[in-house]
């Protein structure tokens, strides 16, 4: 990741604290800095004087877009976010199995079998293509003020990033060129965290065989984790399919000057 700034940062008022960090992976494909607040504290519960205070300072800065994600449930901190300017883009749930069943992933193996490989490099071109092309979801996709040449510029860098942060890939082969992909990365007591994946459009009949070669992969792991878009309901519905549990709705939110 270019600047190593990205670090989580601390700013603090006399009545609480904001953490926040950079993040260049935005600013790149905005043209503008960026930064994602990450947790906000305030004993009071005056978020907005905290939040008007945090954009004063980040304005010598020069920081002109921000996002942030909250609990749906936080109503006050959600009033005070849309009060001082931020709007809603986008309502993420967070999606988890630690029981998934590999009879079923294998059963349907077995009737649509898929071929895979983990070497992105050897497809690194065509991986690309997808995440830029194939993605309709997701606060950058969801923000109206961001255009959708910019969305896609920003995933399809995102598998340079997660490259260069060692994650894992799978690819879905089709005459031996990737029609698909997902990148994942394994954290403390065997955690998989599922980053980034879709398929091909017109491959779409082959996404719940992929996902069952690649949840078979990650199995032997304590858990498989990750966040998705609630408005993309095929994912949705597929995750449901192999009996994975959604928790901690979100709001996803995004601040432009």
């Amino acid at each position: 990741m270019e600047p190593s700034d990205f670090s989580p940062q601390l700013f603090e008022v006399e009545d609480g604290s904001l953490s926040f960090q950079r993040t260049p992976w935005d600013a790149k494909v905005l043209n503008k800095p960026a930064l994602a607040i990450l947790k906000i504290d305030t004993a009071s519960k005056n978020y907005e004087s905290l939040l008007a205070s945090f954009l004063a300072s980040t304005t010598i800065t020069g920081d002109e877009f921000y996002s942030a994600r909250i609990p749906a449930d936080n109503h006050q901190l959600k009033l005070a976010l849309q009060n001082i300017g931020f709007q809603i883009v986008e309502h993420t749930l967070d999606v988890t199995s630690s029981s998934f069943d590999t009879n079923l992933a294998e059963e349907l193996l077995q009737r649509i079998p898929v071929t895979t490989t983990p070497n992105v490099s050897d497809q690194l071109d065509a991986v690309k293509s997808i995440a830029s092309e194939s993605f309709n979801f997701g606060r950058f996709h969801e923000d109206p003020k961001i255009t959708l040449e910019q969305a896609s510029l920003r995933n399809r860098n995102w598998i340079d990033n997660l490259i260069s942060q060692g994650a894992d890939f799978n690819i879905l082969l089709k005459k031996e060129k990737a029609i698909g992909f997902m990148a994942w990365k394994v954290k403390e007591q065997d955690k998989a965290q599922l980053l980034f994946g879709g398929v091909k459009s017109n491959f779409q009949h082959l996404s719940y065989s992929f996902w069952a070669d690649t949840l078979l992969k990650l199995s032997t792991n304590a858990s498989i984790n990750t966040t998705i878009s609630s408005s993309n309901t095929p994912v949705l519905n597929l995750y449901n399919y192999f009996g994975f549990h959604f928790t901690n709705p979100q709001f996803g939110l995004h601040f432009h000057r």
